[in-house]
C-alpha cells in the first residue's frame, strides 16, 4: 500500500473527530446553549439530556470513523460507502427527537 493511501485514510478518518471533541465539550464545560433548541425552562432534566444528546453525536462520530476505515481498508465497497454516509447522520437527528420525548416538556 502507498504512502498516499496510508494518508488519505487518515485524513478520512479523523474527519469525525470535531463532532467528537465538540460533543465532549459541551457535556464536560456545561454549555448546553450551544445545543440547538435548548430552552432550559423546558427541559425536565438537563444534565441528563444533555448527556443523552452528547453521547448520541459521540456514537455517530465513532461509527463514521469505522466507516471510512473500513471503506479505506476495502472492506465495504463504494455503494455501501455512500449509503451510510448518507444515512448515517440522520441517526443522532432520531436520537435526539426520542431523547426529546423524554426530558422535555410540552
Amino acid at each position: 500500500m502507498t504512502t498516499a493511501f496510508w494518508i488519505s485514510l487518515f485524513i478520512i478518518s479523523i474527519g469525525p473527530l470535531p463532532c467528537y471533541l465538540l460533543a465532549n465539550h459541551i457535556l464536560r464545560h456545561k454549555h448546553y446553549t450551544m445545543l440547538s433548541g435548548f430552552d432550559a425552562s423546558r427541559i425536565v432534566d438537563q444534565d441528563a439530556y444533555a448527556k443523552a444528546i452528547c453521547q448520541g453525536v459521540k456514537g455517530f462520530a465513532w461509527v463514521m470513523a469505522a466507516v471510512a476505515l473500513l471503506h479505506g481498508l476495502n472492506f465495504i465497497g463504494p455503494v455501501l460507502f455512500t449509503a451510510a454516509i448518507v444515512l448515517l447522520p440522520l441517526l443522532p437527528l432520531f436520537y435526539g427527537f426520542y431523547q426529546a420525548k423524554r426530558y422535555v416538556r410540552r
